[in-house]
This record gives structure tokens, sequence and C-alpha cells, in this order.
């Protein structure tokens, strides 16, 4: 092949036989307007050898398409590769201590029912097998279903709403809890606030009856208002105001059977209720009443202290066995006094408790009347230690001239009686037949009586506050012999006699 370049203007492409020209392959036709010759014409003339020639003409562009070809080749087996490894990883998956869920294996579940466990898991990739992954803990808060907001608005508390509502404003017309904010009890209305926290116990259960992991809440919430529903209407108001956390395990109890019924495989963990309350219109009134409640049971407190503190004091720490002891001789005193009969068993519990009486386990003001009444009794017996061996020696004279002995005796006794210095004498004449006496006591000796009276109500007070102060035994001269037993109406100083019918 040979180039040759042809200057001549007149001489047009594609003249000379076997030329291939390279621009313009034929011949324009007739310009429109005039046109400049070419200044130069590239032909290409076929002859021998020319198609190696063209190959080699065209190499150095082979081989710039094939090293990019090569080089494309190289980057998209990296890419397929780098996919391929992505592939296989997706099959790892890390469960969090917080998390739960199930493996599926082309739709199905597979594993066990316990859901997955916590750590690193490694599977087939997707789209043949697949982590279902899950929250295991949730919770929720129920404030403003069986709360009156529209009564209190957004801005007041239930304390500061309450005096201005009366007892109409809080009912309308068909009760609506989402409208009134209420809740029917077995004798009224009221209010709470609730908050609960649950787990997926079962993930494969979940997994199968729950269609989105996000509706475990609203599920819940409607299990839970069920349960508030069906718990309420079995409890007063007092009770719940009182018992929050009865109320509490009795609507978890309802919510949770619910669930359990739905074969969710959600188990609630704890039910709160954290704010209970009347109807708005009697709040103010029944917080009243539960103020009255409170110093009610302060007053039973402090008198139930009291009363342990005095019992301490009267019988020492064994009051409380001492206590029971009396109680049951007192019922079974009753018991055989309705039945019209003696009671073995009654006469057993005296001797246990005269046994406990004596013993040195007693304490307090018991033990101090115990050993006072000793102390006369031991008194009492040497006295009348004395005075029989006194009227012993007396009797052989007695026998011999009574008379005398009696005289005797009788002059001793007047001898006492008027040796006495708070005793005044007045001597009259035997020859007076009447006579009216006007006279007035020795001053020392009305004071020797107003002294005397006044040591005898010192010592009748002495006896009434527990038996403290100076021994006197003329104190246990009052009522000495009472003492229980199956005899009496009723039981001395604890029970009223009972009246017939």
């Amino acid at each position: 092949m040979a180039d040759e370049l042809n200057n001549t203007p007149d001489q047009q492409p594609g003249s000379e036989p076997g030329a291939v020209p390279i621009e313009g392959d034929e011949a324009p036709s007739t310009p429109s307007h005039p046109r400049r010759a070419a200044s130069a014409e590239f032909i290409v003339r076929s002859e021998a050898g020319s198609a190696s020639i063209l190959r080699e003409a065209m190499d150095p562009a082979n081989q710039s398409l094939a090293d990019a070809l090569r080089l494309s080749y190289r980057v998209l087996q990296l890419v397929i590769a780098i996919l391929v490894v992505l592939f296989f990883v997706s099959g790892f998956r890390s469960i969090e201590d917080s998390q739960t869920g199930v493996l599926t294996v082309f739709g199905e579940i597979a594993g066990e029912d316990d859901g997955l466990t916590p750590g690193l898991k490694v599977t087939w990739p997707y789209p043949i097998a697949e982590f279902v992954v899950l929250e295991q803990r949730g919770a929720v808060s129920i404030l403003e279903t069986f709360w009156p907001n529209r009564l209190i608005g957004r801005d007041r508390t239930f304390e500061d709403a309450a005096p201005n509502v009366k007892f109409f404003d809080g009912i309308t017309p068909g009760l609506g809890p989402n409208r009134d904010g209420l809740i029917l009890l077995e004798d009224g209305l009221g209010h709470l606030q609730l908050q609960a926290t649950y787990q997926i116990d079962v993930a494969r259960q979940f997994v199968n009856t729950v269609a989105r992991p996000e509706d475990a809440q609203r599920i819940v919430r409607n299990a839970l208002q069920r349960g508030v529903v069906h718990a309420a209407a079995r409890m007063r108001l007092d009770t719940i105001l009182e018992q929050g956390e009865a109320l509490a395990a009795e609507i978890q109890r309802d919510a949770q059977a619910l669930l359990n019924d739905l074969n969710c495989g959600i188990r609630l963990d704890r039910v709160q209720v954290v704010n209970v309350k009347p109807p708005l219109a009697i709040h103010t009134i029944m917080g009243n009443l539960g103020r009255s409640r409170a110093e009610a049971q302060n007053a039973i407190a402090k008198a139930r202290t009291d009363a342990n503190t005095r019992l301490a004091e009267t019988a020492g720490e064994n009051h409380q066995e001492l206590l029971d002891l009396i109680e049951r001789y007192e019922s079974v005193v009753l018991a055989a006094s309705d039945r019209g009969e003696a009671s073995p068993e009654a006469d057993s519990l005296l001797r246990a408790i005269d046994t406990m009486l004596q013993s040195d386990r007693m304490g307090g003001e018991v033990s101090q009347v115990i050993a006072l009444a000793k102390a006369y009794e031991q008194e009492i017996r040497t006295k009348i230690g004395a005075h029989a061996r006194r009227f012993t020696a007396l009797y052989p004279q007695y026998k011999a001239n009574p008379e005398f002995v009696l005289r005797k005796e009788w002059l001793d006794a007047y001898r006492k009686a008027l040796g006495k210095r708070e005793i005044e004498i007045f001597r009259m004449p035997q020859q007076v037949l009447a006579v009216n006496v006007n006279f007035k006591s020795d001053a020392e000796i009305s004071q020797l009586r107003r002294k005397a009276d006044q040591q005898r109500r010192e010592a009748e007070a002495a006896a009434a506050t527990g038996l403290r102060g100076t021994y006197d035994p003329r104190l246990f001269e009052r009522e000495i012999n009472r003492r229980l037993n199956l005899t009496d109406e009723g039981v001395a100083g604890r029970n009223p006699p009972r009246q017939g019918n």
C-alpha cells in the first residue's frame, strides 16, 4: 500500500482504480456555493499484505482495549469476592444481653423454644436463614386512660382541681374510660394510674402470634386496661385506697391470664399502681376521712404501746404469757357458765395462773403486791399465833373461873380503848336524869384526830395508785378474799355480769 499526495486541484478522490479514500467516500454533488479545493488527501491502496499491515496498525488500540478489559475483569472478580464474603458474613449476628429472638430457616422457625441466648451466633445468610432479634424487656405506662384529664387539664394537679369540681361535674351521661377517666368499682367510682414492666418469655410464641415486634406494647397495654376493668369491679374504694398492692396483684393476674390465652409469649414482671384516687368530686371529703383514719390508727397504735408498757410495768417481761392464761381462763369460765356445769380445765388454768404469779418469772407491780401479800400473811400468822398461844394459856383459868377471865379481858380492852390519846372522857352525875350538854373538844385531841384521818386517806390513796409507799397491813383488809373462781357471775375486774335473756 502506498500513500500518494495529489495536489492537483482537478483530481477527485476515487479517480484511480482500487483507491480507498479515507476522507470523503464520494464527491459531493454540485455544491450550492463555491468550495475550496482540498489541500491534501490520504488514499489507501489495496495491495498484497494489506491485512497484516492493518493488523499492525490496529495492535496498539487492541492492546489498550485488552488491558482495559483485563483490569475490569480483575475488578469485577474482586467485587464478586467481596460480595461473596459479605454474603457469608451476613450469617453472623451478635445477640445482646437485653435481646432475644428466633432463627428462621427458609421462613420456618428453628432452634430451641427459649429463643436466642446472648452471644455471637452463626447461620446461613439471608434468604436461606435469618435472625429475628427482639428487645426482651419493655415498659408500659397507663397514666391518662383512667385519669380525669378533661376536668383537671394539663397544667393542674389532682389536688388543685378537686376543690373547684362539683359532684355533678365529674359525671356525664354514659361513662367512657377514655373520656371521663373513671374505673367502675364494686361500690362506686375511682381513678388510677399504673406502670408495668414485661418481657418476652417465649420468643417462638411471640414471633408466631405478633405480626410486628412494635405491637408488643399495644398488646400489653390493652391487656392491662382489661385487667384494670375486671379487677376494679371486684374491689371497694376504701380497699384500693388502703391496699394498692392488692389491686396491682389482681390487675397483673387478670392481664397475664389474657396474655396466656393469646399465646403471645409475653410475661408481666411487675405491675405497680402509682396513683389511686377517689372520684374527683369527692376527693376533698375523702381526704378528710383519710386523715381521720390516720389519726385513729395513730391513737390505736399509741394505746397499744401504752398497754404494752403498762402490762410490762405490772407483770414484767412475761406479761403476755400471763395475759394469755387469764384470757383462756375467762373463755373457759364463760363457756362452762353457758352450759351450766363445772369445768376441770378452768380449775387447771386457775392453778397455772396462781403458780405463775408466785414464781420468780413475774416482775413489776405484781411481784411487789405478792411480796406485800406474803409479808402480810406472815404477819397475820404471827399475830394469830400469838393470840392462839395466849388463849391456850388462858383456857385452864377460863375453865376454872369463866366469869373472872371474861371480866378481866373486858377490862383490859376497855383500858386500851380509853388509853388512846384522841379519846375524851366525860363523866355525868348519876342523879341527873336528863341534861343537854354543849362542849368543844380539846384542841390537842382534835389535832390528833385530824392527823389520824389524814394518814388513813394517804394510805388509801397509796393503795389505789399501786400500793406504793410505806407498807401498811390495813391496806389489804379491803376485799382480801376477792379472787377469780368458777362461781362468779362474771370474771372480776374484766367482764361485766351477763344479763339474762
